[in-house]
């Protein structure tokens, strides 16, 4: 990962699809970021993601909060200009006020009475002795290269005058072997920790070419841009000692690269300021890029820097718009943003040029060929009306179904053609497929109607007893079948081979249908779409009822109860593997099966997930010839790509974050409290070996999980050991409380999983106790039951001292009264 300088202009384009909204996702002020310009990004090595912002300071974020330190947390400016962790774990941050490191406690502060003047710094980084190394302007003016030596900054130009005196440093490139290459006005420096000698790399290109190194890709490429400067107009790869220019297009004009970064799959991201992102695309031996501007979803083209974090999402810090993540292209967009007439599509199609044709319910017809949007009918312009299906005819045509008929696109003109395939001028068509050379369409309050070339017959529920006249859907199973669903009357069979029957008088009849509804099988009657797995199973889309599933025997159910979003199911299809997706109100489900049919795990992808079609239309779903699925929703289309949905396989970094009493939040740092605690721990200051008195019982905990790809389906379960036998249920939540806890020592345990399920193997923990009030401790129990021993003994004492005294007055008495009675 690099950066050039910042007067580096060149630009990257390639043959980009222009017409579609990739899954980008931007936080900014309305999500907690102090300030829309970040200057620097950085993961740690315990997953946090810090931000070093152009006045807001510097940010911790978990994937939902932003945690904020400012000069009154102890920076010593706002102006954030690089962010860098050592090989210690210690953070240290540039700001226009000087350098400073933070350990989790407290920040160190490097300022004029330790060489670091005021001015603007913007790249620190660790050599190969451990040394720490910062650039940046001096508000004098003087570009300064420091190395930290003890606890003060040494100015190493000052010590190298062939870098200072008429000449300027631009960059420091980083190389494998952690050796400089410094980059300055008058050619390439190299230093190896030891000594400073000009570059080898200086002796690649003619003496008066400056050249700028920016990156180190995995293949052993060197990736230089070069030129006369301030023209540095050429890219090259350098590989053992062999230059290969990176040709640009024709006509390209050069604009600055900011920063480039080589993911974990060997792919190259360059920031081109002021126009986008540029990723390396495989290609055979020649580079080709993909562009990522405003025009296909990157929500700003002024990209600073670029970071990927332990699970592969990629991060970008822009300058105003935020820190934008971009996680796969598994869910692409079409909406308005790239030129569809209407957002509301109810019927995808494809013709047999590989062309995307898309309907809408105003009656808009939109062509698209991978990279274009062409709106080739506006809903203004049209009399199609609501479009429920299209199909290819075998001249090439576009046949649409409608309700307003149906009609026929030749490339020029759209026709009604319903006199052709004999039907009224005023039928309404609700589906049309194909029955090997005949066509089946079904007509609202007429059945079905079967075209064979010639005539016209229909398919009724008074002539061939089918459910209702009022036929939704078709579908043709893998048995030769025709399914037909209706809204209120269940579905009906129309068997490929008629069923023989004996009737009581003893008369053969055969019957072609057989009739399902909510007294024969089905939980409801309302069904929308009917789609087939691998293992001939028929799942039936139920707005209300889920999905019903058909074995050619019975009816099983799967619904909210059993994994599903909703009950409210608008569409239904399988995927090449088998799999079955149900499209609802807030995104789609995937129902992952096995090869004996059985469902194996239940995973849905909304807004989070790149869906951000939000809702799935009725009927309105397609599976391309690359197997890729459509889906028509209310903002657009969504396309999904199997081949981009990875397993996120990276469990989740848990973090308890704070420990609270009596809901309220503790220093544990004041005096107060510093008879129950040894110290306080780094990071989220914990309390270190607690023991609470009695009177202090009343705890909770917070807690995290550093898990960046859909961080709003992370799961949490807890357990407090001497306390709870079992773990908590799983959770959203993050936070646990335990009320009046008794004495005792405790440890609190919580762990997570990410977005696909993968839970961490060690939960996060933390100890403490909750001591005994004096009255209920061993001594002061002891004391008492000694006490009382000793009573009781007094007491028993004092018993027989007095019988014995009664016992002798007793015997006086008998005594006196027997010598008065003599």
């Amino acid at each position: 990962m690099a950066r050039s300088l910042l007067a580096v202009f060149l630009i990257f384009f390639s043959t980009c699809s222009w017409a579609q909204q990739y899954n980008f996702r931007s936080y900014s002020l309305e999500e907690g970021l102090p300030q829309s310009e970040v200057r620097s990004l950085i993961q740690d090595q315990i997953g946090n993601i810090w931000l070093g912002t152009n006045g807001g300071g510097l940010c911790r974020f978990n994937g939902k909060d932003f945690e904020v330190f400012t000069k009154k947390q102890g920076l010593p400016d706002n102006l954030v200009g690089a962010i860098y962790e050592d090989s210690k774990g210690l953070l240290w941050i540039a700001t226009s006020k000087g350098i400073s490191s933070y350990d989790g406690v407290a920040f160190t502060h490097y300022s004029n009475d330790q060489g670091v003047q005021d001015g603007q710094y913007f790249w620190i980084k660790e050599d190969a002795a451990g040394k720490i190394w910062v650039l940046g302007l001096e508000n004098t003016g003087n570009r300064a290269l420091l190395y930290l030596d003890g606890d003060h900054f040494v100015d190493f130009t000052k010590n190298h005058p062939e870098l200072s005196e008429d000449n300027f440093i631009f960059w420091v490139f980083q190389d494998k072997q952690k050796n400089f290459q410094i980059i300055t006005r008058n050619g390439l420096f190299q230093f190896d920790g030891n000594s400073l000698n000009r570059s080898p790399l200086q002796d690649i290109l003619p003496n008066d070419q400056i050249i700028f190194p920016f990156l180190e890709d995995s293949k052993g490429n060197l990736w230089l841009a070069a030129g006369n400067f301030p023209d540095v107009n050429d890219l090259y790869k350098l590989n053992k000692g062999e230059l290969t220019p990176v040709t640009l297009p024709e006509g390209i004009s050069p604009r600055r690269i900011n920063f480039a970064h080589e993911d974990s799959k060997g792919q190259i991201w360059i920031s081109i300021f002021g126009t986008g992102i540029l990723k390396t695309l495989p290609a055979g031996s020649a580079e080709t890029f993909q562009l990522f501007t405003r025009s296909n979803g990157l929500p700003i083209n002024f990209i600073n820097n670029i970071l990927e974090d332990r699970e592969g999402n990629i991060w970008f810090g822009s300058n105003g718009g935020g820190l934008i993540k971009y996680s796969s292209d598994k869910f692409v967009a079409l909406n308005l943003e790239d030129g569809l007439s209407s957002e509301i599509i109810r019927a995808v199609s494809q013709d047999g040029e590989g062309n995307f044709w898309f309907g809408t319910a105003g009656g808009a017809i939109i062509k698209f060929d991978g990279t274009q949007v062409e709106n080739v009918l506006r809903a203004e312009d049209s009399q199609i009306g609501f479009v429920r299906k299209f199909m290819e005819l075998d001249n090439g045509n576009l046949l649409i179904a409608s309700f307003t008929g149906l009609w026929e696109y030749d490339g020029k003109e759209f026709v009604k053609v319903n006199k052709k395939y004999g039907l009224d001028d005023t039928a309404m068509v609700g589906d049309i497929i194909k029955d090997g050379n005949d066509f089946l369409i079904s007509i609202f309050g007429k059945g079905v109607a079967r075209f064979d070339g010639r005539e016209t017959t229909y398919i009724t529920s008074d002539e061939d007893s089918i459910a209702t006249d009022n036929i939704t859907h078709l579908m043709k199973d893998s048995q030769g079948n025709i399914w037909m669903a209706s809204n209120l009357m269940g579905v009906s069979k129309y068997q490929a081979n008629p069923l023989t029957h004996l009737e009581p008088d003893g008369q053969i009849t055969d019957s072609r249908v057989e009739r399902f509804n909510s007294k024969n099988g089905l939980n409801n009657d309302y069904i929308l779409q009917i789609a087939e797995d691998k293992n001939g199973n028929l799942w039936l889309a139920s707005y209300g009822g889920g999905l019903n599933i058909y074995d050619g025997k019975e009816f099983t159910y799967l619904d909210t109860e059993k994994g599903l979003t909703s009950d409210n199911i608008y569409s239904v299809i399988a995927d090449d593997d088998g799999n079955i997706w149900a499209g609802t109100q807030n995104g789609v489900d995937k129902i992952t099966l096995n090869d004996q049919g059985e469902i194996m795990s239940i995973t849905n992808y909304d807004k989070y997930d790149g869906f951000t079609g939000i809702e799935a239309n009725g009927m309105a779903n397609f599976k391309d010839d690359k197997g890729n699925l459509w889906f028509g929703t209310i903002k657009g289309v969504m396309r999904y790509k199997p081949s981009a949905d990875e397993m996120n396989p990276t469990p989740p970094v848990t973090n308890i974050t704070k420990m609270r009493l009596f809901f309220k939040d503790v220093d544990w740092n004041d005096k107060s409290y510093q008879e129950y605690l040894a110290n306080v721990g780094a990071w989220y200051q914990l309390p270190q070996d607690l023991a609470l008195p009695h009177d202090l019982n009343h705890v909770s905990f917070e807690f995290e999980a550093l898990s960046f790809q859909v961080p709003e389906k992370v799961k949490y379960q807890w357990k407090l050991v001497g306390l709870d036998k079992d773990w908590a249920p799983v959770a959203s939540k993050t936070e646990a409380v335990y009320p009046n806890l008794p004495p005792g020592n405790y440890t609190f345990l919580v762990k997570a999983s990410n977005n696909d399920g993968v839970w961490n193997d060690a939960p996060a923990r933390f100890d403490f106790t909750v001591s005994a009030p004096w009255w209920a401790t061993w001594w002061f129990r002891l004391l008492a039951a000694a006490l009382l021993l000793g009573v009781s003994y007094m007491f028993y004492k004092w018993r027989v001292h007095t019988i014995k005294e009664k016992k002798n007055e007793l015997e006086r008495l008998v005594k006196k009264k027997t010598h008065e009675v003599v």
